[in-house]
C-alpha cells in the first residue's frame, strides 16, 4: 500500500480523501470493530485508529471521554495488535495509528514497526512528539516503508515545516490542524487557514488533509485553498452516541 498515491488518486478523481478517527475499543471492543467495518463499507479511504492514552493533551472533551471509556475496559495496545491480526483482512482501506509517543515507545519502537508492517498499517500520527524524539524511530520506519505523518498548525513556522519535509520518516501526508487548540467541532475557521495552506503546499510535495473541528464537507466551503482530504473524529463519536447509522453519518461527507 502507498498512502500518498492513494490520496493523490482520490484527489485526481475530484474527490477528497475521507479519514475517520475512532479510539480503539470505543464504545466497547466488539462494537468498535463492527463500526470500523461499516466505515470501510461506506466510502472512507483511510481509517485513523486512536491508541488510548491516559493524558490525551491534543484532544477535546468528546474524544477525551471516548478514550477514557476505552481505557476503563482495561484495553491495552497489545489488544489492538491482537485484534488487528483477526480483523485486518476484513478491512479494505488503509489504516493509520494515532496516539502519543510514550505508548509506542513503551511497546518498543522496533516491535511496533514490525507489527505495523505485518498488519499493513500505513503510518503513524504522533500527537506529542518532536523530530528529535522520533529520530530514534527513524531507522525502523525507513526500513519498513512506514512513515510518520507531520502535524502542522497555524503557528508552525515555514522553517519548521522545511525540517519535517526533509525528514525521511515524515511522509505519507500532512495533517493540517485547523484550530489553535484541541479537537472538537468548530462553528467556523480562521481566515488564516487559506494563507497557511498555501505555505504548506509550497513546502511539502505530499497530500495535505485537514483535521480538528470538521463535521461535514459543507463546513469547508469557506476554505478556498487547495487540500486533499479531511479527518473527522468528534462528530463521528457524537453520532455513535446518538445511535445513528454509519451510512447516515457518512452522508455528511459525500463529495
Amino acid at each position: 500500500m502507498n498512502l500518498t498515491k492513494n490520496i493523490q488518486n482520490i484527489k485526481a478523481q475530484g474527490k477528497l480523501a475521507l479519514i475517520p478517527y475512532l479510539p480503539y475499543g470505543y464504545p466497547d471492543r466488539d462494537t468498535f470493530w463492527k463500526l470500523i467495518i461499516e466505515l470501510d463499507k461506506n466510502g472512507v479511504n483511510v481509517i485513523e485508529i486512536g491508541v488510548p492514552f491516559s493524558n490525551p493533551i491534543a484532544d477535546g472533551e468528546v474524544v477525551e471521554n471516548a478514550i477514557l471509556q476505552s481505557l476503563s475496559q482495561g484495553l491495552i495496545f497489545k489488544d489492538l495488535i491482537d485484534d488487528l491480526s483477526i480483523y485486518r483482512d476484513k478491512i479494505n482501506c488503509e489504516i493509520v495509528f494515532m496516539g502519543y509517543f510514550n505508548s509506542f515507545y513503551k511497546y518498543g519502537l522496533n516491535k511496533i514497526t514490525d507489527d505495523a508492517k505485518r498488519l499493513k498499517i500505513s503510518g503513524f500520527i504522533v500527537a506529542d512528539s518532536t523530530i528529535d524524539e522520533t529520530e530514534k524511530w527513524a531507522p525502523y520506519l525507513v526500513e519498513s516503508g512506514i512513515n510518520l505523518v507531520p502535524l502542522i498548525g497555524l503557528n508552525t513556522s515555514v522553517d519548521r515545516m522545511k525540517i519535517y519535509a526533509k525528514a525521511q520518516h515524515y511522509k505519507s501526508f500532512v495533517y493540517f490542524v485547523t484550530v489553535l487548540g484541541v479537537t472538537g467541532i468548530q462553528e467556523g475557521f480562521s481566515s488564516r487557514i487559506d494563507e497557511k495552506l498555501r505555505e504548506v503546499k509550497e513546502v511539502f510535495d505530499i497530500p495535505v488533509v485537514l483535521g480538528f473541528g470538521i463535521s461535514s464537507i459543507s463546513q469547508l466551503n469557506t476554505i478556498k485553498s487547495n487540500f486533499d482530504g479531511v479527518v473527522f473524529g468528534s462528530s463521528l463519536i457524537q453520532s455513535i452516541d446518538r445511535n445513528e447509522s454509519i451510512e447516515n453519518f457518512m452522508n455528511n461527507f459525500r463529495n
